[in-house]
């Protein structure tokens, strides 16, 4: 067993198995059952302040905006930079008085403002991108550990005992 390996029960689980599983089929196969429960306990890390929130509002009897984070005043920038996208794909600068130019352009308010223009509630499009994001850090995380373990496991000696 090399360094990296791990020994979970008397099954062994190292990074060279995984490296020649790589290098015979040039990817990794289906997720294993920690990647599954990462991402599992990453979903309900990402629902935490939504479900204190919902909470709160059912307690105590008040009107939810359709926020889910700690700072309202950020939610409340994205719902109007939402909005303004639904307008068009570029928002303007919703920070000052007078009107400005809308020269701002970030993917994931122009998705959610097409979302809107279709009829969705700038609430629910601004929660629909929780999923997304969830799924693009946990991808790209993965696929970073996947790369240095191959490359890692390719630098060591193997064990061959």
């Amino acid at each position: 067993m090399t360094a990296i390996d791990l020994d979970l029960g008397g099954h062994s689980i190292g990074t060279n198995d995984r490296a020649r599983r790589f290098e015979r089929t040039g990817r990794f196969r289906g997720s294993d059952w920690f990647e599954l429960l990462v991402v599992g306990l990453f979903g309900l890390l990402a629902a935490w302040v939504l479900a204190i929130d919902l909470w709160d509002v059912v307690v105590h009897g008040q009107v939810w905006t359709g926020t889910d984070g700690i700072f309202s005043e950020d939610q409340l920038q994205y719902l109007a930079w939402i909005r303004d996208a639904s307008q068009h794909v570029l928002v303007s600068n919703m920070f000052v008085l007078t009107p400005t130019r809308a020269d701002y352009l970030q993917p994931m308010v122009a998705i959610s403002g097409g979302l809107v223009a279709l009829g969705v509630a700038p609430w629910v499009a601004l929660l629909a991108g929780k999923p997304v994001a969830l799924a693009v850090v946990f991808f790209a995380t993965r696929g970073l550990v996947h790369r240095t373990a191959r490359s890692r496991a390719a630098r060591e000696p193997s064990d061959t005992s």
